[in-house]
């Protein structure tokens, strides 16, 4: 699952937890069906949850 990843924004690991765990969470968790998603976090991580949420074409709102 993490070979189809990208992180534009991590100069360090490529590990979708380690790297940037907003990110990494977002995208697993949008990949589930008929859930939704809450997620607290800085202002500064929205861009990350997006890029998780449109790999998965999900509704950021």
């Amino acid at each position: 699952m993490s070979a189809g990843l990208t992180f534009d924004n991590c100069n360090h690991s490529k590990d979708p937890i380690v790297g940037c765990a907003l990110e990494g969470i977002a995208t697993t968790v949008a990949g589930i069906k008929d859930v939704s998603i809450v997620i607290q976090s800085p202002q500064g991580c929205a861009s990350t949850v997006a890029a998780g949420y449109d790999a998965h074409e999900v509704d950021f709102t």
